[in-house]
């Protein structure tokens, strides 16, 4: 839909996958019929995975599971990179918080939902600068030692030393 539309963009599709090679079988067959190229990596070490979210205009997760939390979301958002995410389990809720978005939602299983989001992030500047800017101050708000205090607070004890 992107490339009718003429938005040029480059893909990295990176990391493990707990459904094997099968699921990546399938998703080269898919890109190699949309004729996309895509770059292809499975596992890749921290420094390779934190200079891809530090050099990617966006992350793109389009989980089809209800997420109960958005580890990649929050990973890519500490480097100040924008995420799109389904609007489907808990992920949301790394994305936006009290009105700050660090990036955008899609309606779940709706693909010209996802290209027409995916396309305001990559031709949108201002869009993208407002992203860009709120998405390292709410990654802060999911660090272990955050989430630690907001846990040990519910449960009304006293948060930990530093």
């Amino acid at each position: 839909m992107l490339a009718d539309r003429n938005i040029p963009l480059q893909l990295a599709c990176v990391g493990g996958s707990s459904f094997g090679q099968q699921y990546r079988k399938v998703m080269e067959a898919i890109a190699e019929h949309l004729r996309l190229t895509v770059f292809w990596k499975g596992r890749v070490s921290n420094d390779q995975r934190s200079a891809l979210f530090r050099h990617s205009r966006c992350v793109v997760y389009p989980s089809i599971h209800r997420e109960p939390f958005g580890m990649v979301a929050a990973e890519a958002m500490s480097f100040g990179t924008p995420v799109l995410v389904p609007n489907l389990g808990g992920i949301t809720e790394v994305v936006e918080v009290d009105g700050r978005r660090g990036g955008l939602t899609f309606n779940a299983w709706d693909t010209t939902d996802l290209a027409t989001q995916l396309q305001r992030l990559l031709t949108d500047d201002a869009l993208y600068a407002e992203l860009r800017a709120n998405a390292r101050p709410l990654s802060e708000l999911f660090t272990v030692s955050h989430m630690t205090d907001r846990v040990l607070a519910h449960m009304g004890l006293p948060a930990k030393p530093d």
